[in-house]
């Protein structure tokens, strides 16, 4: 038997009344959060003396931090407000999808934050030359899409698992291996890929920002 509609409970050792008290909280820390940025990147885009490519990066960063924000918490305020969730697997796969994206474009604007460092340390008086609008709209269209390519095969194959055991998600988003708990076939692959994609990510993350 397979699952169309799952259902997100939280943590099993989540207590309604936690979850209760921790509502309030939430929901202040993600307007403080959505609030602070949303004035940064306001205050990036209106003066046009921050008009330059690192402040246009950090614009950028905040925002994702917005979406990042915004793709996982309102789902978990509303299942703390109901217990439960219900979602579709299509649309738990898309904020799978999104919630990854996320995370792996957030360290690729890293990336390319470090670059433009490295770029005005070496190379200073030829920096507006280089670093023009045009790189920098290219070198972020070159972010996404090794972020696009990092995170399209692990939802991909999420996406062709059978799923039986059950139709509940004990975590306040969709999240891989949480999905893959209730598959009930082989997901060796997902896993091996899964973690592939992690480590590989991760250390060459790394040890691009360390060469910078």
């Amino acid at each position: 038997m397979g699952y169309n509609i799952l259902t997100s409970a939280g943590p099993p050792t989540a207590s309604s009344a936690s979850s209760s008290s921790l509502s309030p909280i939430n929901v202040i820390l993600y307007l403080v959060i959505v609030s602070a940025n949303a004035l940064v990147i306001h205050t990036v885009v209106a003066q046009r003396s921050l008009h330059q490519p690192m402040y246009l990066l950090i614009a950028l960063l905040l925002a994702v931090n917005i979406c990042a924000a915004t793709t996982v918490v309102p789902s978990m305020l509303f299942s703390f407000c109901r217990h439960f969730s219900r979602i579709s697997l299509a649309r738990c796969l898309v904020q799978m999808f999104c919630i990854y994206f996320l995370i792996v474009f957030d360290c690729n604007i890293l990336l390319v934050m470090a670059l433009d460092h490295f770029v005005a340390i070496c190379y200073p008086l030829r920096y507006p030359e280089i670093v023009t609008g045009q790189l920098l709209a290219g070198l972020v269209g070159v972010a996404a899409t090794r972020s696009t390519c990092i995170v399209a095969p692990v939802v991909g194959l999420a996406s062709r698992v059978h799923f039986c055991h059950s139709d509940v998600i004990h975590h306040f988003a969709c999240e891989n291996m949480a999905l893959m708990k209730l598959s009930c076939g082989d997901i060796s692959l997902n896993k091996t890929v899964g973690l592939t994609v992690c480590i590989f990510n991760r250390v060459l993350d790394m040890l691009l920002l360390g060469a910078s």
